[in-house]
């Protein structure tokens, strides 16, 4: 038995907006036909006519965004002048996931915190003397990873990172614990071989510095006051914020802090000289190398997450949802009255038939 979810947002008479939540429904399967039937089911039964959707919103599997036989393609033939928008925040969702899933960097660090959440939480013994290193200090709650939900990953991220040494003392002392399984006694010493080395927190810190903004823009597209063009603007504001970690500074920073934590770091050998794939880069100047294997790997992952940010977000439906957006706003403040309206532009063919009649 399937089940999904429907929420219904709508304006009053006097334009305030509202976002009603109608409720888990089942359905026998999850193909496109049936959640149509199911979707048309509801609005009859609420008496709420659906010839008057405007746009609907979900994520991009197939039987829901397919363009022949996905919901989104049954709902338009019922709705002609309707608008399909790939949700945004699952579109940040997936941006993440690309990038965890082709840098090594930020996959082994994510894998890193996933283990020592796991090996710390799941024994009492092990928290109380995970909690006991912190003295008299405020203790830090370690938190396992979302492991659906990427943009919620930060503040765990930002834990281990401010318990860096008293997650080491812990891994330490139970590593040689006899008294803790076999197998979770080689997980735990794996894991403290792996905090001994610098990457392991340069790892830490490069993550927080790029899932930290993608979290604030991820809380603003699930607002109430969430809007196409909104979300447009806080996509291109991200990019220019995580374009900006792609300077030698940035990493010099991250970089003095993994020194100055004495943790293992690589020799002084030259490493071969790689470039960047030239779908990842965001410039046609030379690239700089540098005898830094980290900061190839960080500035990879910037660089993708940039690729990825302009590749989800270039929606048609999103990007005619703000431009609807701007003629209501603009006609509702009174200004734009000298401008020339292009209407094929908003793609209201009922609308566009009327004006030529």
């Amino acid at each position: 038995m399937e089940q999904f979810s429907l929420t219904l947002r709508y304006v009053d008479e006097s334009m305030e907006i509202h976002t009603d939540f109608l409720g888990f429904y089942n359905a026998p399967d999850s193909t496109g036909e049936t959640l149509f039937k199911c979707i048309t089911d509801v609005f009859l039964w609420l008496n709420i006519p659906i010839e008057r959707l405007k746009g609907y919103c979900f994520d991009g599997a197939s039987n829901m965004s397919g363009r022949f036989s996905g919901v989104q393609a049954r709902l338009k033939e019922v709705c002609p002048d309707s608008l399909f928008v790939h949700c945004a925040n699952h579109s940040l969702d997936l941006v993440l996931q690309e990038v965890g899933r082709k840098v090594s960097l930020v996959a082994e660090t994510l894998n890193f915190v996933q283990g020592i959440a796991t090996v710390i939480r799941e024994s009492s013994k092990r928290k109380e003397l995970y909690v006991s290193m912190f003295g008299c200090d405020d203790v830090v709650n370690i938190l396992a990873i979302c492991l659906t939900r990427w943009c919620v990953r930060t503040i765990a991220i930002k834990r281990v990172c401010s318990s860096y040494t008293e997650l080491q003392k812990t891994l330490k002392i139970l590593k040689d614990d006899k008294s803790v399984r076999g197998d979770a006694r080689a997980k735990i010493g794996g894991l403290y071989k792996q905090s001994l080395k610098g990457r392991t927190l340069f790892g830490l810190l490069c993550c927080e510095a790029l899932f930290d903004p993608c979290e604030a823009v991820a809380k603003n597209l699930q607002s109430n006051n969430a809007s196409a063009r909104g979300a447009l603007e806080c996509t291109n504001l991200l990019r220019e914020r995580i374009v900006a970690l792609r300077d030698n500074t940035v990493v010099q920073g991250i970089e003095s802090k993994v020194s100055a934590a004495e943790l293992k770091m690589p020799d002084a050998r030259q490493h071969r000289a790689s470039k960047t794939p030239a779908c990842y880069r965001h410039t046609t100047e030379p690239e700089v190398h540098t005898t830094s294997a980290w900061r190839h790997e960080f500035f990879e992952a910037v660089d993708l997450l940039t690729a990825e940010l302009k590749r989800r977000f270039d929606q048609d439906g999103m990007k005619i949802a703000a431009l609807r957006e701007n003629v209501l706003i603009e006609a509702a403040n009174s200004r734009g009255q000298q401008q020339t309206l292009e209407l094929e532009s908003l793609h209201l063919p009922q609308l566009i038939s009327d004006v030529d009649r």
